[in-house]
């Protein structure tokens, strides 16, 4: 079992971080792999906003960014995972921008068109100063488990004010995360499922959207939607077109 922190913040020893740590050391003490993946130790540029250009250029057809940085490297790592902790202290009621271009921008557009996170847990962290960070944290965790194809599970969230205070001088909640570790190990041990999670989305998802993303797909397989249509094809998501 692999369980994997996404870290948004600029700084290393933040709350947020310390916070998501607590998390991560509850999934170890219950036997997970456990790994840290602080944004800003990498190098992750924007987006450049491949679609409508050169085909061999776009993520949705060969099933990578030409961007050379690590982005590649980190999207492999999360659709490895069992479990994925996101944590991004708010700011202006959001994540950071490092956040949302890593999981928005950069990953989002390819992994939701494939539902690469499906059946993975999410728990979401935030702290804040002072408002959005229930708000952040909720999001985060609930952010790929819709699915066009196939859903996630959010497993919970945990958002702090904490005005000018240290998450040190708050051991219930550091408890609270570590105790939420333990949850999200458990949760992928024994496959639980979360039946009303985003059920309106869902619902949604089922009866107009899927349509217009398959059609999307079959129309353009040979060509802007190539590495999408064979992944899926591969993985069982979808027929393949006759």
């Amino acid at each position: 079992m692999k369980i994997i922190a996404v870290l948004g913040s600029p700084s290393k020893n933040g709350n947020t971080c310390v916070l998501a740590r607590e998390v991560l050391k509850g999934a170890k003490d219950s036997g997970a792999e456990v790994e840290e993946i602080l944004l800003a130790d990498y190098e992750i540029e924007y987006c450049k906003g491949c679609i409508g250009k050169n085909i061999n250029d776009m993520c949705m057809s060969t099933g990578n960014c030409i961007i050379h940085d690590d982005i590649n490297l980190l999207k492999q790592k999360l659709y490895d995972s069992d479990g994925i902790i996101l944590a991004s202290p708010a700011y202006g009621l959001m994540e950071t921008a490092r956040m949302k271009n890593f999981l928005v921008d950069r990953i989002g557009m390819y992994t939701a068109y494939t539902s690469r996170l499906a059946d993975k847990y999410f728990v979401g962290v935030s702290t804040c100063g002072g408002i959005g960070a229930n708000k952040v944290a909720k999001n985060l965790a609930k952010h790929f488990i819709a699915g066009f194809h196939k859903r996630g599970y959010m497993t919970g969230f945990i958002g702090v004010k904490l005005g000018y205070e240290r998450i040190e001088s708050k051991p219930t909640i550091l408890e609270k995360a570590y105790k939420m570790g333990k949850k999200l190990t458990n949760d992928i041990k024994y496959k639980k499922k979360y039946p009303f999670q985003k059920i309106v989305d869902r619902v949604i998802i089922a009866l107009i959207v899927k349509k217009k993303i398959l059609n999307n797909i079959y129309e353009n397989k040979d060509d802007i939607m190539k590495a999408v249509y064979e992944d899926l094809v591969k993985r069982g998501l979808i027929k393949k077109y006759q």
